[in-house]
């Protein structure tokens, strides 16, 4: 395993994770709603688990910290000492070696204060994973004996078969290849011995495939991976399927049959970049050029009589292709960056005429609804006055069902000016900032058949007006595209402020957008580019019923705050 997981969750297969997600957030979202943040650790803590599990490295760390700091909060060692070593594991995956040592310690004294050896010896073995992923088989190999004698007295097989994997892979680091194949045989054993969940198996046979890799047992290695490819599909596991091809790809460039290996690296590089969500460096292109090169020799040998006499023309002209391409690729680079500098030039120039023309539309917004409050609504309200008067000079209109009618058009339609008056220039942004604004907003939408609920995370303040109002229409479209388009019968909004950053999440249980629809409010395309003029990020993603779900992210470096 890539780290020791409590068992409830490590059993968990992938064709369950999405139901689990669901489960989780729930018992998260009720515990936001209510004061028991037992509840929502617990719901955060799962939820970080299975992140990792589904190598989404962001997520994970998000609800991990989230759990740890409400365990510390009230008290909970059990709960701070899991979180602790899951944030420990995500920095160990992503290679941060002193953040995963530091949040690993953290665990490892939080478990002291529980009492429950499991959590011990789980957060012994996260640290010992960690000594290893290090290349230091030596702090690893004692931490691992010492919980290796626990499992035997409780005759634990699936701890034991852990142990023995890591151990196994401890000696091959240490070129021990003796001790390594003991340990690597009883790991196998204790893998043929029982059952395990198909994502367990999965996890166990490509760490197998990985070990007789190391120990240059090639074909052994290729037989564990293959067979592991189709159960990791099975379960869209991305993360194990992309270890399995690089390892796989390991193999083919020490056959020298690049290319394989080629084929399989860039099926590695399409679950890691679908992992990571954005473009990874490629280094297929070397490969491709050692295939090539190596049919280029084997040709170069087959013709080597019949081209000898050729050699110093074929070298004359060698050259000056390779000093043709260097000039070429010189300009064309050249020519490259000249046209990227272009290209922001025109879209940072299209970004600030768009910022204008916003900060233009919402002045005019203020003056017409400045207007209607203080001219029509005044005039509205003087009208009612004075026709309200005429009962008292003809008592007869009280008992007029016309004079009742036209009264009750007079007390619509200044409801009405006022309802519009303040939809173009909430008094609440103005009074109370953006999060207030915003949970009136939430509140005035949300109907029966259509519930709303929104929360907030953080130390909130107060931003600049042009940047409150911005948050506010982005928000509000968002919400109007939900009622109108996505059938849906609840949403979320959560907003999330930490010292550098503004997080907005607008999720719903609609039939789901996939962020290039259009439509006649702002659209997706307006709504992307008022949240790049004001050097935001925003993404949308949908799962698997259709669901959508709407990040935004903005740079409070860059953001001046209210009164600062």
């Amino acid at each position: 395993m890539l780290c020791w997981l409590p068992r409830d969750l490590s059993a968990q297969t992938a064709d369950s994770l999405s139901y689990v997600k669901g489960r989780f957030y729930a018992q998260r979202a009720e515990g936001i709603k209510t004061p028991d943040k037992l509840t929502q650790a617990r719901g955060s803590l799962e939820l970080g688990m299975l992140f990792l599990l589904d190598g989404a490295a962001d997520s994970c760390l998000f609800y991990g910290l989230e759990a740890l700091s409400l365990a510390e909060s009230i008290g909970n060692d059990s709960i701070a000492s899991a979180a602790s070593q899951l944030v420990g594991n995500q920095y160990k995956l992503q290679k941060k070696f002193p953040r995963a040592h530091y949040y690993l310690n953290m665990g490892i004294n939080y478990s002291r204060k529980t009492q429950y050896e499991s959590l011990q010896l789980h957060a012994l073995g996260n640290k010992s994973m960690l000594y290893s992923w290090e290349n230091k088989p030596d702090s690893a190999i004692p931490l691992q004996l010492q919980i290796l004698s626990v499992f035997e007295k409780q005759k634990d097989t699936l701890g034991i078969t852990k142990v023995h994997m890591v151990l196994a892979g401890c000696y091959s680091t240490k070129k021990d290849t003796a001790t390594a194949r003991k340990h690597l045989e009883l790991f196998e054993a204790g893998l043929r011995m029982k059952k395990y969940r198909a994502q367990l198996t999965c996890d166990l046979m490509i760490v197998a495939g990985i070990i007789h890799w190391e120990l240059r047992d090639i074909a052994v290695a290729q037989d564990y991976l293959l067979k592991a490819i189709p159960i990791a599909r099975s379960l869209d596991s991305k993360y194990m399927l992309q270890r399995a091809y690089d390892t796989l790809h390991a193999i083919e460039v020490k056959k020298k049959d690049f290319k394989q290996a080629l084929a399989y690296l860039d099926t590695a590089y399409q679950y890691r970049d679908s992992i990571a969500g954005e473009k990874s460096i490629r280094h297929a292109q070397q490969l491709e050029i050692q295939f090539r090169t190596a049919q280029k020799d084997k040709e170069l040998a087959e013709n080597k009589l019949a081209l000898k006499q050729q050699n110093l023309l074929i070298a004359i002209l060698g050259i000056l292709v390779l000093l043709g391409l260097i000039v070429y690729g010189y300009f064309r680079h050249k020519q490259q960056l000249l046209k990227g500098k272009l290209i922001n030039l025109r879209q940072e120039n299209k970004l600030g005429l768009m910022e204008a023309a916003i900060q233009g539309e919402e002045r005019e917004r203020g003056r017409i609804a400045k207007d209607l409050h203080d001219g029509l609504a005044g005039m509205l309200a003087a009208v009612k006055m004075h026709f309200e008067s005429l009962q008292y000079d003809h008592p007869a209109l009280k008992d007029s069902a016309d004079f009742e009618q036209v009264n009750l058009l007079l007390n619509n339609a200044s409801g009405e000016v006022r309802k519009t008056a303040h939809n173009l220039m909430p008094e609440m942004l103005t009074e109370s900032g953006l999060y207030e604004a915003l949970r009136k907003y939430c509140n005035s939408i949300s109907i029966s058949r259509f519930r709303i609920d929104y929360y907030t995370i953080g130390d909130l303040t107060r931003f600049p007006p042009n940047f409150e109002i911005s948050v506010y229409r982005i928000v509000q479209e968002l919400l109007h595209n939900i009622v109108k388009h996505a059938q849906a019968t609840y949403a979320m909004v959560q907003l999330s402020q930490t010292k550098e950053t503004l997080t907005i999440t607008v999720e719903d249980n609609g039939v789901g957008m996939d962020g290039q629809a259009g439509g006649d409010g702002m659209g997706m395309e307006s709504l992307r580019n008022r949240v790049a003029a004001m050097n935001g990020t925003i993404c949308w993603e949908k799962n698997q019923r259709d669901e959508t779900s709407v990040y935004i992210e903005f740079n409070l470096k860059i953001i001046t705050h209210a009164g600062s």
